[in-house]
């Protein structure tokens, strides 16, 4: 795949039907049973951080794990918040769900449910450290690895109503699997540099989470005064059927490699041109299968 027809929106629309699969379901269910739990006595206010492109709010809603909700999105990329909004209109239309917009507002109406949503774009750091609103639920989708977890748990804690709730998910775990083999030495020197980079990566200066952060969030949630309620695996398992991936699953692959080539660049004394473009080949023919070990949280402050 060459490098331009990487369109970060695109993967992420590729990737939800993986997401799809690989959300714990036990998890979900006990953060639905909570959600209607505090409906009996209250409005429910949501915020999402790193909404990214709306899917997290399209899966919920289509699968009916929430009750009236008033659903905050926030980004930092404005591209990506046009994007979430261009989708949800669409995903309203095809699912016969009554759609008005006010006051910069999206107003959906499902049966006998009403989802109003507002959109920010913002540094979710900054969000939380400034926001005076107090939330029911804090949702963070593949997000955690991507910033300083321990620092921002406390803000985001700092935000939530009293018992409030946080729901992340997709939290990388440290493993990450690609077959068939190519060679077993090279495959595994080069997840390990992967994961090597990962964790030495800075992102606008600050560092990461890096890639344990799954396990990490035991300690990271308890420390900042949390309380795990539920959590388990959400393993990413993408695989073709006949020589064929699911929906747009063969992009999706096509991107994780060009992450594997893009991270290691400059980074690593070995070349590695010809294991990329091996499964490239692979994914076109319908041959990869790809593993990323995930963990899913949801608990209570």
């Amino acid at each position: 795949m060459n490098k331009q027809l990487f369109n970060f929106i695109d993967y992420l629309e590729s990737k939800k039907t993986v997401d799809d699969r690989a959300l714990n379901r036990v998890v979900l269910k006990k953060m639905c049973d909570y959600l209607y739990e505090v409906t009996k006595e209250k409005s429910l206010h949501i915020v999402e951080m790193a909404a990214g492109i709306g899917t997290m709010l399209e899966r919920l809603i289509d699968w009916d794990l929430l009750p009236s909700t008033t659903y905050t999105m926030v980004d930092v990329s404005e591209e990506y918040i046009f994007r979430a909004k261009e989708r949800i209109q669409i995903w309203a239309k095809r699912k016969n769900v009554d759609f008005t917009e006010r006051n910069e507002k999206f107003i959906l109406k499902k049966r006998d449910k009403k989802f109003e949503i507002d959109f920010c774009v913002a540094d979710a750091t900054r969000f939380f450290s400034r926001t005076s609103k107090k939330y029911d639920l804090v949702i963070a989708h593949a997000f955690l690895d991507l910033v300083d977890t321990e620092e921002l748990l406390p803000f985001l804690f700092g935000a939530l109503n009293d018992k409030g709730a946080f729901y992340f998910s997709i939290n990388f775990d440290g493993e990450t699997i690609f077959l068939p083999q190519i060679s077993a030495n090279l495959d595994q020197k080069i997840v390990y540099d992967y994961h090597r980079v990962m964790d030495e990566q800075q992102i606008k200066g600050k560092s990461v989470s890096g890639t344990n952060v799954g396990r990490n969030l035991f300690s990271y949630i308890h420390n900042a005064g949390g309380e795990i309620m539920e959590a388990g695996s959400s393993d990413w398992t993408v695989f073709p059927s006949g020589n064929r991936y699911s929906h747009r699953e063969n992009y999706f692959l096509h991107c994780i490699i060009d992450t594997v080539s893009q991270t290691l660049k400059n980074q690593i004394n070995y070349n590695i041109d010809s294991w990329i473009a091996a499964r490239h080949d692979q994914i076109k023919n319908g041959e990869l299968v790809y593993i990323a070990h995930q963990l899913d949280f949801f608990g209570t402050v």
